[in-house]
C-alpha cells in the first residue's frame, strides 16, 4: 500500500508520438509505504527521474520505518532503473 503526494519538475512533459515518453522529475513531497506489515515514511529526497518510456524510471527512493519500543532506524532504499534495480537496507 503507498500514499504519496508528489510534485512534479517545471519542465515536466509528456510527448505523444508512436510510443508515449515522459521528461522530467517527479519530488516525493510525503507519504509512507506499507511492508511487511510495517508503516515506512517517505524521505523528502526522493525521486523519480522520468528520460523516455514511463516504464523505465530512475529510481532514487528512500523509506524510513521507526521503532520506537526498540529505538531503531530501519531505511529502505531503492535505486537504479528498469531491471538494474536494487533494494538496500539500513539502521541505526
Amino acid at each position: 500500500d503507498v500514499n504519496a503526494e508528489v510534485g512534479l519538475s517545471p519542465n515536466f512533459r509528456a510527448e505523444l508520438s508512436d510510443a508515449l515518453d515522459v521528461f522530467g522529475e517527479v519530488r516525493v513531497q510525503r507519504g509512507r509505504v506499507d511492508v511487511l506489515g510495517r508503516r515506512f515514511d517517505l524521505q523528502d529526497s526522493s525521486r523519480i527521474r522520468m528520460t523516455g518510456p514511463p516504464s523505465l524510471p530512475a529510481l532514487n527512493v528512500t523509506a524510513l520505518h521507526v521503532n520506537e519500543r526498540e529505538q531503531v532506524k530501519v531505511y529502505l532504499t531503492v535505486r537504479g532503473q528498469g531491471t538494474n534495480v536494487t533494494l538496500r537496507t539500513t539502521s541505526e
